[in-house]
């Protein structure tokens, strides 16, 4: 590791405190929230609403949409969770990319309703992870890549410590001398 990567911070990961302040699972973001879903005829799209938090204590309610091709034909809503190695709440905003299947009851006439799970791997820029998704559809089986966008709302903020030191210029211009 060097200062060529341009942070002089290196530890600002942890909020100056490498000791304390360990991201034991390489996640950095948790969400829970509620998805629906739906695809058919080559296209697709999804929304969402969730609360999350980071590991500096961050916590917004976030939103999400997105839209892109899907192989498929469904509909759905339920629960979902997310982990992401994204440093703050706020790096999960804007454009990104969600991609991943879900599948129910396998249906035995063109569509059945029932249970459905699902997985994704979500990307964006400077972070990616994983969500997984149950609830209640019905369709096929089905894959997807969305082009999403996500904004947030700040619930709760902390304030990182600063490690800067006191200024002590006025100090050094005083006599203690004499």
């Amino acid at each position: 590791m060097s200062a060529k990567g341009g942070d002089k911070d290196w530890y600002g990961y942890c909020v100056d405190d490498p000791v304390n302040r360990v991201d034991a699972w390489g996640l950095a973001t948790i969400n829970v929230g509620g998805t629906v879903s739906a695809s058919g005829f080559g296209v697709g799209g999804t929304a969402s609403g969730s609360f999350g938090c980071d590991e500096e204590g961050n916590c917004a309610a976030q939103g999400t949409v997105g839209a892109g091709p899907a192989a498929g034909y469904s509909v759905s809503g339920g629960l979902f969770g997310q982990a992401t190695n994204a440093t703050r709440m706020d790096d999960l905003t804007g454009a990104g990319t969600q991609a991943g299947w879900s599948v129910g009851e396998i249906p035995v006439g063109q569509f059945k309703a029932g249970p459905v799970f699902g997985a994704d791997k979500v990307t964006g820029d400077g972070y990616e992870g994983v969500s997984g998704q149950v609830g209640w559809g019905a369709g096929t089986p089905e894959m997807h890549v969305y082009k999403t966008n996500t904004w947030s709302t700040p619930i709760f903020t902390t304030v990182p410590t600063e490690s800067t030191p006191p200024d002590t210029s006025d100090l050094r211009d005083r006599d203690y001398w004499h």
